[in-house]
């Protein structure tokens, strides 16, 4: 669960809950774009306007996979 809150005396780390959110968003984007690309590392990183690097360090970020090869 995201926002885990069940009460209103219930406290929630700010940063934490953003960082959270904002990783799996990133990790939907991601995932979309190596879907578009067909796992076309050097597509999907076309599609998001960022360079190839970038993808396989934002993929490492988002805890998935990268084979360097494809």
């Amino acid at each position: 669960e995201l926002l885990p809150l069940t009460s209103a005396s219930d406290r929630i780390d700010y940063k934490q809950a953003v960082e959270k959110l904002t990783g799996k968003i990133k990790e939907r984007i991601l995932t979309r774009a190596l879907q578009l690309s067909g796992g076309n590392k050097t597509k999907a990183a076309q599609l998001l306007k960022i360079s190839r690097y970038a993808l396989i360090r934002e993929l490492k970020k988002v805890g998935k996979e990268v084979d360097p090869g494809t």
